[in-house]
């Protein structure tokens, strides 16, 4: 700890070396730039030729959890009389 203290910032030479290699391969390994973020027009062209759907699926799941609820109603009501 005491020969920690007295260093006073000077630097080893293994501590110069090590500094060196890496910078040397930050400066040989540059990271490639990241992708570009999305823009939401060019990326969007594969819905282009989609058409909306009719209402017709959204009333037929409609219709079903409407006649689940009954038909659990009913049995509820007949089992409890």
């Amino acid at each position: 700890m005491g020969l920690f203290i007295q260093n006073q910032g000077k630097r080893s030479d293994l501590q110069e070396r090590v500094a060196a290699e890496l910078r040397e391969k930050l400066a040989r390994d540059d990271a490639p730039a990241p992708p570009e973020a999305p823009d939401g027009v060019d990326d969007s062209n594969y819905v282009r030729d989609y058409e909306k759907s009719s209402p017709l699926p959204r009333g037929v799941i409609v219709g079903i959890v409407a006649g689940v609820i009954v038909a659990i109603a009913i049995v509820v009501i007949s089992t409890t009389s």
